[in-house]
């Protein structure tokens, strides 16, 4: 993967000059699923480690490693997926950099549907100054998330769920900055999957950000 990009100056305020940059990156992935049905699992598990090392090139010189893994497990206690247990946990580094250097673009995240709910898309962590409130992004990352989905009736069903994480400014977590969330969701059966809706309530709310989050989609949230 061949990209150029251009990084506004508030990203590195020591300097106040914007930056324009090439990157170089190769990924490769192993992927393993063993679950029972990939849009709605009731049993099995599945995992996912991606490396991808990069060199940049112009404003920024540098080269890195970035390390990112996942695995899902999930299990049917009443054998008829009326009651299911789903747990997640999600683990990331970025090897070689620092924070400002490395651009923005290529740091990790936290918050937000898919991650830690309840939280702004990516809203865990320090932000920037600007407007915006910008995230800065870390070089490292833990989330996991745990899901109890009962059905109700043939068609509808209910979940609810707490999820955490933590980024952090170096490449080992920052255990101390842990920020988590309570939610509850409501799940109607398309027949090939469900129809998801969720509502999400952030326990370590940053100031400024809602009190909650409200997230619509196809397929369990994982």
């Amino acid at each position: 993967d061949l990209s150029r990009t251009h990084e506004p100056s508030f990203i590195r305020p020591t300097t106040g000059v914007d930056r324009d940059f090439v990157a170089l990156s190769l990924v490769g992935a192993f992927i393993i699923d063993r679950t029972d049905n990939p849009l709605n699992a009731r049993n099995g598990y599945k995992a996912d480690i991606r490396l991808e090392p990069t060199i940049i090139s112009g404003d920024a010189n540098l080269s890195y490693l970035k390390l990112v893994s996942q695995a899902s497990i999930y299990h049917d206690f009443t054998n008829d997926g009326r009651s299911v247990v789903a747990a997640r946990a999600r683990i990331g580094a970025l090897l070689g950099g620092s924070i400002p250097d490395l651009p923005s673009g290529r740091r990790l995240y936290a918050g937000g549907g898919g991650s830690v709910r309840g939280y702004e898309y990516q809203g865990i962590g320090p932000r920037y100054n600007d407007p915006d409130r910008t995230p800065v992004g870390g070089l490292s990352l833990i989330e996991t998330s745990i899901e109890f989905r009962q059905k109700l009736t043939d068609k509808i069903g209910m979940v609810g769920f707490i999820d955490a994480g933590t980024l952090g400014l170096t490449s080992s977590p920052d255990f101390g900055e842990f920020r988590s969330s309570l939610g509850l969701g409501i799940r109607y059966d398309l027949g090939f999957a469900p129809l998801r809706f969720d509502i999400a309530m952030p326990l370590n709310r940053p100031q400024g950000d809602s009190s909650f989050q409200f997230y619509i989609g196809v397929g369990q949230s994982f």
